[in-house]
């Protein structure tokens, strides 16, 4: 099961044409200078093996207008910070948690920095944000839930599933088929290479 809720400085209008350009639906809520970005359902429109939705949805580019962004997700009982800063050349930056492991880097790509959530919530110490992150909970939505409430951001609510509300956006079907092909073309160059898929 994969659930999520994305934030991004951005107007929700803005939002929801996002949303509507990609792989998932998903339901947009106006928060002040924030808008939620929460999962409908764990299954993206695009095929196999891309039809993870919190995984479409995690690693999705967006444009400057739509930043900073901050995500909290949950997939396979695993929870995922990514947060991408605000500016031309920012990277998307990734801390996973697991019951057995707690916080750690995400293997292969680049680890959340206390700075990077410090200027999401510049009240917010650099002590209070390393205690919410090392916290060891029962499970991946606490640890989301506390980092959220820690930050001061809204959206604790939308990822326990005690706040609902906003229009829900649906991909359009161009973009799914534009996507879906894309990764057919990779495959079959791919193949034609001998690389493995």
């Amino acid at each position: 099961m994969s659930t999520g809720v994305l934030l991004l400085r951005g107007p929700s209008a803005t939002a929801a044409r996002w949303v509507g350009r990609g792989l998932v639906s998903a339901r947009v809520i106006a928060h002040g200078p924030w808008t939620a970005v929460q999962l409908v359902g764990d299954r993206a429109r695009s095929a196999p093996p891309y039809d993870d939705a919190a995984r479409a949805l995690m690693a999705r580019p967006m444009g400057r207008r739509l930043r900073p962004a901050v995500g909290f997700f949950v997939t396979d009982g695993t929870g995922v910070l990514t947060v991408r800063p605000k500016g031309w050349h920012s990277r998307l930056t990734w801390l996973v948690w697991t019951p057995d492991t707690g916080a750690r880097p995400a293997p292969g790509l680049p680890p959340v920095r206390v700075d990077d959530l410090r200027h999401l919530a510049p009240g917010v110490s650099a002590s209070e944000i390393r205690r919410a992150l090392s916290t060891r909970p029962a499970d991946p939505v606490a640890w989301l839930s506390g980092i959220l409430v820690t930050l001061g951001l809204p959206g604790a609510g939308l990822l326990t599933g005690a706040e609902e509300g906003g229009a829900v956006v649906h991909p359009s079907a161009a973009s799914v088929r534009r996507f879906d092909a894309m990764v057919a073309d990779d495959r079959d160059h791919r193949a034609e290479l001998g690389d493995p898929p």
